[in-house]
């Protein structure tokens, strides 16, 4: 196999790689705070749907993140 096919393959089972912008760590921490008033934050920890509604903000942010 030629280097090409070789790393087209190997890029097949490497995850994205995502550039990390202000914009998406704003809407992270505005995402969190929503969920830290929400009750969702205890003993300095979030729980599991506090994390999953801020993933769901920074990947889609026309989505609110007051889910």
């Amino acid at each position: 196999m030629d280097h090409y096919v070789l790393h087209r393959r190997d890029l097949k089972y490497k995850g994205r790689n995502v550039v990390w912008s202000l914009a998406m760590d704003k809407c992270l921490i505005d995402a969190l705070l929503v969920q830290a008033r929400k009750g969702n934050k205890i003993n300095k920890c979030f729980n599991e749907n506090a994390y999953t509604v801020a993933c769901i903000a920074v990947n889609f942010p026309c989505v609110s993140a007051s889910a």
